[in-house]
């Protein structure tokens, strides 16, 4: 009993110690990510601490685990998990997840196929990702909403095409709007300036530039607002507004904060030593231009400075000089060329890949939609024929019900007619009877009378032949009708109900008694004439038979006439005595139903 107790305490204090230890990896996982975006680098080092616990998590937990993961590591510039778990991720909230974690799930394994270079595969996410956003939801998340916005328009700059970037960049500026990111609001309309450029739209350049250097300063973002005028630089030096441009440069060089202390440029901005060179060329400063245009080979953007170079040489008429960067120049537009012509091969490859590839998903999908339409067409066509079929039923049922009716109505007819002139012949034959005994002077009324009693029994022969066709065409099925008829009655169906309420008085009254032998005379009037003239039976006995024909048991009988269930099986047995010549009870109720239904007892 000891060793028991001792096991049941260690079970219960492992249980507290894993339930405490979950407890605080989902405080670390919310405090993560609560700090995503403000803190990346942070959140990515609490998600590490936990790498080596994470399967020990719930597959929610779990789940959340790798989408923060995913997300730290892509802020981050770190490789993402592998697509198996990104995937494994996606699955998860297709079923359990919201609209914000299907779209965040879709947009991280977009991102890892980009960063493989899988740039169709990517796109394919991304807009999987952006269809899975609900921007009527208050909670929508925006911010990933915009950045996958982002994220596409680099893959159509990448692939050239315009329009598309253009639309993409649109919805960035757009989504960072209802998110209240005012600083990618304005970048978005910024990053259209690209585009229009390689469209040779200068205006629109302009126009753009104007608006982002207008709406940055408007904000106070001085370092953005600046860093926009390097493209105005560019057109006020071919349109020769050199004091312009050089108000603009100093500018640039001063508020933009891409330079350091020494005049150097930030990486991946080279470029804006050639628009300075240019600037130096229109103003005969050839020495600070050859400076600026031989900084840019030290970059590696060599097409740019021997195109440079090769303007100054030109310029001082230095043939060496210029025969040399001549082929120079032309070597490396030949590899810029190249190098583009393979990347646009590459591209165009990957493009053609990912089109096939959808074009075959979609002829699949067609077919897929087309085997479907069939199936719902002959479900359809099948529902319709089943539905014509329970119609045609329906009314072959109602008329039947309704030929039936009309049939037992005539058949009740001719019997009670045929009754009627059983009696008329019976009265005529006993004053016949008496006449023919009182006298023969009465010999002509007699005949007369004789005469008539003839046609009487024609008449009843003639009523009693089609009782007989009756018999032969409508055998049992009038009975069976007649008598469920006379069962399903509204007085018996209101009786049925009254037993079932244990709260009522169940006794039947005079008033009850006296309707349904009246129910009974309508329905069966050969049956009722057989039980009401069989003297043999009492007032009890005779009400007994006509709750038995209607299906009343011996329990439910007793209470309707308010005595013991041993009372009415005695009463039972009398009556099978009395009018089936048999001493048990138990097969009154069958030899009943069977003198019901048997044309030869009518």
């Amino acid at each position: 009993m000891k060793s028991f107790c001792t096991h049941i305490v260690l079970v219960s204090l492992l249980l507290f110690m894993l339930s405490c230890n979950e407890r605080k990896y989902i405080t670390e996982l919310q405090y993560a990510d609560s700090i995503m975006e403000s803190a990346p680098d942070s959140a990515y080092q609490i998600l590490s601490s936990l790498s080596d616990s994470v399967e020990q998590f719930d597959t929610k937990n779990r789940m959340m685990y790798y989408t923060l993961l995913g997300d730290a590591c892509n802020k981050l510039y770190k490789p993402l998990p592998s697509d198996t778990i990104l995937n494994e991720v996606v699955d998860y909230y297709d079923s359990h997840g919201t609209s914000n974690q299907r779209m965040k799930s879709r947009y991280l394994l977009g991102c890892y196929h980009r960063d493989n270079n899988d740039a169709p595969e990517a796109l394919k996410h991304y807009q999987e990702a952006v269809a899975c956003a609900d921007t009527l939801d208050a909670d929508c998340d925006y911010t990933t909403l915009f950045s996958i916005y982002g994220q596409m328009a680099f893959i159509y700059r990448e692939h050239f095409l315009w329009d598309e970037e253009i639309d993409a960049w649109h919805n960035y500026s757009h989504y960072s709007s209802k998110n209240n990111d005012k600083y990618n609001e304005i970048r978005g309309i910024e990053f259209l300036i690209h585009p229009y450029y390689y469209m040779n739209d200068s205006a629109k350049v302009v126009q753009l530039a104007d608006t982002c250097y207008k709406l940055y300063m408007a904000n106070g973002m001085t370092c953005a607002a600046a860093s926009v005028l390097y493209i105005p630089i560019y057109y006020q030096i071919k349109a020769s507004n050199y004091d312009k441009a050089s108000n603009l440069m100093s500018v640039y060089e001063t508020q933009s904060g891409l330079f350091d202390e020494n005049g150097n440029i930030a990486r991946g901005y080279e470029k804006y030593y050639y628009i300075k060179g240019m600037y130096y060329i229109q103003i005969h400063e050839l020495d600070s231009a050859e400076q600026y245009f031989r900084k840019i080979a030290n970059h590696g953007i060599d097409y740019y400075s021997y195109k440079g170079l090769l303007d100054i040489y030109r310029i001082k008429m230095i043939q060496d000089s210029i025969g040399k960067y001549s082929d120079l120049l032309e070597n490396s537009l030949d590899d810029l060329l190249s190098q583009k012509a393979t990347d646009a091969v590459v591209k165009s490859e990957s493009l053609f890949n990912y089109n096939r590839a959808n074009k075959i998903a979609e002829q699949k999908k067609i077919e897929s939609e087309k085997s479907k339409l069939t199936i719902w067409i002959v479900l359809a066509i099948t529902l319709i024929l089943l539905l014509s079929a329970l119609v045609c039923f329906v009314v072959y049922r109602k008329n039947k019900s309704r030929e039936m009716e009309i049939v037992r109505m005539r058949f009740v007819q001719t019997l009670t007619e045929l009754d009627k002139l059983k009696e008329e012949h019976k009265e005529l034959t006993l004053a016949y009877n008496e006449l023919k005994s009182i006298s023969s002077t009465a010999k002509d009324h007699l005949d007369n009378l004789e005469k008539i009693l003839n046609d009487k029994q024609d008449e009843i022969n003639m009523m009693e032949k089609a009782v007989e066709e009756y018999k032969s065409i409508y055998h049992g099925v009038i009975q069976g009708n007649i008598l469920d008829n006379f069962k399903d009655s509204v007085l018996l169906k209101s009786i049925r109900i009254r037993l079932k309420m244990p709260s009522c008085d169940s006794a039947l009254s005079n008033a009850e008694e006296v309707q349904i032998y009246k129910e009974l005379k309508t329905c069966l009037p050969h049956l009722y004439h057989k039980i009401i003239f069989n003297n043999n039976l009492t007032k009890q006995e005779l009400i007994t038979t006509v709750l038995i024909l209607a299906d009343f048991t011996t329990k439910e009988i007793s209470y309707l006439l308010n005595t013991s269930i041993s009372r009415v099986s005695n009463i039972r047995m009398s009556i099978n005595h009395k009018i089936f010549k048999e001493t048990s009870a138990r097969t009154l109720s069958y030899n009943l139903r069977k003198m019901a239904t048997d044309i030869k007892n009518v």
